[in-house]
Order: structure tokens, then C-alpha cells, then sequence
């Protein structure tokens, strides 16, 4: 009874270790999606790195546009106020102008100052990843440990269950063979009951024989005395 409570433990055990190994299979697949989101936003920072440098590079270009529509603006008024009241008009729209490329310089710098915080928000976007990143291999590895031991305790449970199933057809086995021994022993009891019981015939038979011959002993005695 006892190998039969192991053997069906073991079976227990066994099944709980393959629904363990199945529970830490589709947590590793949910670790691997994690892992390609996070390599999909490594790699959608590096572009957003990648476009905000362009960017820049476009700003520089704007930027010296207007500092050179501003100096441009600047001589063109100066000529105009050389010019006298013919010039009047010409200065007005080159004073225009000047503001024109004032405010393009002021919105350059304010873009730049933008694209400095998006470049200082994905630097620290792709540190957070990076170390996300490390987290997750960590936890990766760690799973794969956990795999492994439960893959151990499979094989060791599969191992413990087949050695009970052995046990419990062993047990079987002797039960069977006691049974029979069982069986034997009461054929030898019944046997000697036999036994003793026709020795004890024997015995009072010997006794009866020995008896007559001491009768025909006498008979004999006396039969030559005659």
C-alpha cells in the first residue's frame, strides 16, 4: 500500500513538474517579446537620434540664412537711408525684412533648444533601455536556470516514478509469493495432522501386534511344556 501512495505521489509530482516546465516555457516567450520591444525602441531611438542630428544640421543652414539675410537687410537700409526719400520705401521693406530674419534666428534657437531636450530625453530614454535591456537578459539567464532545474526535477521525478512503479510490482510480486508460501505452510500443517495422526495408528497397531506376540509367546511356552 505504501509503494502504491509513492508510486502515485511520484506520478502527482511528475505531472506538477510538467505544468512548472509549461508555466516557465510561456513565461521565456513573454521574456523574449519583451526583449524584441525593447530592442524595437534601441533601435527607434538611434533613428530619432539619427533624425534630430539632421535636424540640427538643417537648423545650422536656416541659422546662417538669417544672419546673412540680417546683414543683407542691415546694408540695404543703410543704402537706403543714403539714398534719400527715394530710398524710403526700400528701407522700409529691408527693416521688414531685418525682423523677419531676427524672428527666423530667435524660432532657430528655440528649435534648437528643443531638439537639445529631445536629444537629452532620448539619451536617457536609450540608458533606461540599455539598462532594461540588462534586466532582461538577466532575467533570461535566470529563467533558463529555473528550466533547467525543473527540467532536472522532471527527469529525477520520472527517474523516482519508475523506480515506485518497480517497487510497487515487487511488493506485488512478494505479496503473491507469501500467499503462495502461506498456502504451502498450511499444506505441510495439514500433513503433519496426517502424519501424526497415522503415527498414532502405528503406534497402537505395534503395540496390539507386540501384545498378540507375547500371547503366542506364552502359547508356545506352554504347548512345549505339555
Amino acid at each position: 500500500e505504501s509503494a502504491r501512495r509513492v508510486s502515485q505521489i511520484a506520478e502527482q509530482t511528475a505531472s506538477g513538474a510538467r505544468s512548472g516546465q509549461g508555466a516557465i516555457d510561456i513565461a521565456q516567450d513573454a521574456i523574449a517579446g519583451i526583449r524584441r520591444q525593447v530592442d524595437q525602441v534601441v533601435a527607434y531611438m538611434l533613428e530619432l537620434g539619427k533624425k534630430s542630428q539632421q535636424i540640427g544640421a538643417v537648423l545650422d543652414i536656416v541659422a546662417e540664412l538669417a544672419e546673412q539675410t540680417n546683414i543683407l537687410a542691415m546694408n540695404a537700409t543703410i543704402e537706403a537711408a543714403g539714398a534719400g526719400e527715394y530710398g524710403k520705401r526700400f528701407a522700409v521693406v529691408a527693416d521688414e525684412i531685418r525682423k523677419l530674419a531676427d524672428r527666423v534666428g530667435g524660432s532657430t534657437e528655440e528649435i534648437r533648444t528643443l531638439i537639445d531636450d529631445m536629444r537629452s530625453a532620448v539619451n536617457t530614454t536609450m540608458m533606461a533601455t540599455e539598462t532594461g535591456s540588462k534586466a532582461v537578459d538577466a532575467g533570461t539567464q535566470q529563467f533558463g536556470d529555473v528550466t533547467s532545474g525543473f527540467r532536472r526535477i522532471a527527469d529525477l521525478v520520472v527517474t523516482t516514478t519508475e523506480a515506485a512503479r518497480e517497487i510497487e510490482l515487487s511488493t506485488k510480486q512478494q505479496s503473491t509469493a507469501v500467499e503462495q508460501v502461506n498456502l504451502a505452510i498450511t499444506n505441510v500443517a495439514q500433513a503433519s495432522h496426517e502424519t501424526e495422526a497415522s503415527a498414532g495408528q502405528t503406534s497402537q497397531t505395534a503395540a496390539e501386534l507386540a501384545r498378540l506376540s507375547s500371547d503366542l509367546a506364552s502359547i508356545i511356552r506352554q504347548t512345549a511344556a505339555a
